[in-house]
């Protein structure tokens, strides 16, 4: 690819680049668990820490022990690639479910059992398929792909060329603490929406080092940082109306190829690269660019997303699979005694079945629980467990009497927002 280089402005700050010894990583991909692909896009973690995973091939829910795998064919989801996941305040989980060559859906969901999208048939939105989303402070959803669609539970305003300056394809919507949208555009530069009034910020008319715009987020004194593609790392001053940016050229950045950003707590910025160009993770401290390389042997891949659990693991997520990383020790349910797994599905036996199959569960903590049986569709077909039980081991025959065959799941729900899901085939 041709190098383009950028007239560089004295302002800019020559950083340092050292290795950290020791880093701590984990990966799961196809090799080592069920998760359905190594192409993972974004993660979002919950308030239960429950890491909710988009892939090329469904939502995948992680609890840190099992993969319950969400797509067009165990559940109402319109498209297998999920882009973006956000949350809103009623808990329920918002994500872009695209379908390749087809009609996706932004999609809604409530963790448990119910579901609702949007696309033509119901909506604004173009042909379905979107790329990013988010939420802002009042519970209103916006989501692009190459139109900018707004949300409020009742009524949908759509930004095209008629009545914005938006054009081009976006990879993300970040909403700051002021509640402003702040829009990546590929080869574009970054909107930034503030009420009614539309900014946009391009190397032409700021210090940014690249049009290509992947990732935003805001630090603690409301600045804005953002990853590029072809440039570097940007940073928007909000004290002095002014954007900065380091690259390959002016400083010791490894690669301006980014693509994935999380700021830290501490104010620390870390940051994923497309490809083979860094083999690692990189913070920087507005000083120093720090490199934490892979452990995994041969492990070239993009860092597409990267979120932070209560633990402080950073969660990454590549196209050779979900990665966990702490520069110390990662932290977890195996080394915290706190948190305990009270609750277990099992695959049931036998499977495939007919004309009965039996359905085991644990839990180690007394709870009110309800066991469910759903069709392909989604569609209740029998509650065959619900009441409160107290701790042990279960086991509940299923009787497919007057069902067709086909795929069916069923769904272990507990107290604390625990639910499971398996499938099970019945063959005739």
């Amino acid at each position: 690819m041709k190098r383009i280089f950028y007239i560089l402005f004295s302002v800019f700050i020559l950083a340092k680049v050292s290795f950290a010894g020791g880093p701590q990583w984990r990966v799961w991909n196809t090799s080592n668990s069920n998760i359905p692909t190594n192409s993972i896009w974004s993660i979002y973690i919950d308030a239960n820490n429950v890491k909710w995973i988009g892939t090329s091939q469904g939502l995948v829910k992680f609890n840190d022990i099992n993969f319950v795998i969400y797509d067009i064919l165990n559940s109402p989801m319109k498209g297998n690639i999920v882009f973006s996941i956000a949350e809103d305040k009623l808990n329920n989980l918002w994500l872009t479910a695209f379908k390749q060559g087809g009609e996706g859906a932004l999609m809604k969901f409530d963790k448990v059992n119910n579901w609702s999208y949007f696309n033509t048939q119901n909506s604004p939105i173009e042909n379905g398929n979107q790329r990013c989303l988010a939420i802002d402070s009042g519970n209103t959803v916006w989501s692009k792909l190459f139109f900018l669609n707004k949300y409020n539970g009742t009524n949908w305003v759509k930004y095209d060329t008629s009545n914005s300056p938006m054009n081009g394809t976006s990879w993300d919507i970040f909403i700051d603490s002021k509640n402003n949208k702040w829009i990546t555009i590929e080869g574009g530069g970054i909107f930034r929406l503030q009420d009614t009034t539309w900014t946009i910020f391009n190397r032409q008319n700021s210090g940014m080092v690249s049009n290509f715009t992947v990732k935003s987020k805001e630090d603690s004194h409301g600045n804005i940082w953002t990853t590029s593609y072809g440039g570097g790392l940007n940073k928007y001053n909000l004290d002095s109306n002014k954007w900065n940016g380091w690259t390959p050229q002016n400083s010791n950045l490894p690669t301006s190829h980014l693509w994935g950003l999380h700021i830290d707590k501490n104010d620390v910025k870390w940051i994923g690269g497309f490809y083979s160009n860094i083999n690692g993770l990189v913070a920087f401290n507005d000083t120093t660019f720090t490199i934490y390389p892979f452990t995994v042997t041969n492990f070239y891949e993009d860092i597409r997303d990267i979120k932070e659990d209560k633990y402080g693991n950073l969660w990454l997520s590549t196209t050779g699979g979900l990665m966990q990383f702490n520069k110390t020790e990662i932290v977890g349910i195996e080394n915290n005694n706190t948190i305990v797994n009270n609750f277990q599905l099992h695959q049931n036996y036998p499977n495939p079945f007919n004309p009965a199959t039996t359905i085991s569960y644990s839990i180690k903590k007394s709870s009110f629980i309800e066991l469910k049986i759903f069709d392909v569709n989604g569609k209740l077909i029998k509650i065959i467990e619900s009441g409160f039980k107290p701790a042990g081991n279960y086991d509940v025959s299923f009787d497919s009497n007057g069902l067709p065959s086909g795929i069916y799941f069923y769904t272990l729900i507990a107290e604390n927002n625990f639910s499971e899901t398996k499938k099970m085939i019945l063959v005739k």
